[in-house]
């Protein structure tokens, strides 16, 4: 009795021990036990199709046998089934046997990156499946030539512009079938070999910018930049050089103007420099920016007095506060009220209650205190 016990037990426990559940367990064993009877016809006796499909797929694997594949219903499981023993046999011939043109593509396309077998290529029907196939080909086999026999718009344009970067040679660009994809082909080669002059081989207005931009950039030549016909690929151009050299001349070519004020802006904070702020509209958000960063950046609140607008004066003043760990920078800020709100913020901020001392307001510096200790800003 309790060997009957541990033998319903162990049946039980085992699909579970083993992270599957008992109804897959029992799924499993109905196909394992006619798999390992050998007979495709025990297959028709189960009534799930996936457990058919599962039989008749294992039996023909381990009997090399296509034809008990044909048994299955539906041609993508027939197909599947099929390409299981031809993977296992590695034969390429095999792949004519499939039922479907896409999974035979799939089967030839496969040998052909396996093999780097060409021939495999020309067996291919799919116009997609062979471009492919080629433009391995010329990858794997250093031969351009392939790229010809590719229909496929993007990848002829990727088989040849790799091809032109390897040789170095803008003219296999030219045998790009699209134009557009040409001139990035160009630009491109342009990019790596610092050849601007191939820029006035490009069709395209805003692609043949753009490799003069990366000419520019690359080189910090400016001059490049003058030949840009686009006027915001221009302005970027000046824009990068001039933070690259640290030279205002080129941001006052810029003509938009936010564009124009970030130019200098960035300026500002590369070289520590509020000069570079006033080229700016003193009325502009930008110049607001800037004056603050570079206030911080000195640790020099007297630079915030520059701010017409009160709010953006003390914003900048206490900032600055922060930064240099001195509640002195307060004193700058005329208004009373205001200054002592400074002083408040800084103190809690710091959690400095020492810093409340400033404050000329009794009532104030009772709450700064208060507030201190609370953690509390006005």
């Amino acid at each position: 009795m309790k060997n009957f016990l541990f033998v319903v037990t162990f049946i039980i426990l085992m699909p579970t021990l083993s992270g599957c559940s008992l109804s897959d367990f029992l799924f499993d064993q109905e196909v394992e036990e006619r798999v390992n009877t050998g007979d495709p016809s025990s297959c028709a006796e189960l009534e799930d199709g996936k457990q058919q499909r599962d039989c008749y797929g294992r039996i023909a694997k381990n009997k090399d046998d296509m034809t008990i594949c044909e048994k299955i219903n539906g041609a993508n499981g027939q197909d599947n089934c099929k390409r299981e023993i031809i993977n296992k046999k590695e034969d390429s011939a095999l792949c004519a046997e499939l039922g479907q043109d896409r999974t035979k593509d799939s089967c030839y396309l496969s040998f052909a990156m396996n093999t780097d077998d060409h021939k495999m290529c020309e067996l291919i029907i799919d116009g997609e499946e062979k471009s492919k196939c080629y433009d391995h080909m010329a990858d794997k086999l250093g031969d351009k030539e392939y790229c010809d026999k590719i229909s496929k718009d993007y990848l002829n344009a990727k088989c040849y512009t790799r091809a032109a970067l390897v040789e170095g040679k803008v003219e296999i660009c030219e045998s790009i079938k699209n134009s557009y994809q040409r001139d990035q082909c160009k630009n491109r080669i342009a990019k790596e070999t610092g050849d601007f002059f191939i820029c006035e081989q490009i069709e395209d207005k805003r692609e043949v910018a753009w490799c003069l931009f990366n000419h520019a950039k690359k080189f910090n030549n400016s001059d490049a930049c003058d030949k840009i016909k686009v006027s915001e690929i221009k302005d970027k151009c000046y824009s990068d050089i001039a933070n690259n050299i640290k030279d205002p001349v080129l941001c006052g070519k810029i003509i938009d103007n936010n564009q124009y004020e970030l130019c200098f802006m960035i300026l500002a904070k590369k070289n520590n420099e509020p000069k570079y702020c006033f080229e700016m509209d003193k009325n502009s958000d930008n110049f607001k920016v800037c004056i603050t960063m570079t206030a911080k950046q000195n640790i020099n609140s007297e630079i915030c007095t520059e701010l017409e607008s009160d709010n953006s004066k003390y914003y900048c003043i206490y900032e600055t506060a922060l930064q240099g760990n001195d509640a002195s920078h307060c004193q700058w800020i005329e208004s009373n009220g205001t200054r002592d709100k400074c002083y408040h913020n800084v103190a809690v901020t710091k959690k400095d209650i020492a810093v409340c001392a400033n404050i000329q307001d009794e009532h104030e510096k009772n709450n700064c205190e208060n507030y201190t200790k609370l953690d509390k800003l006005q």
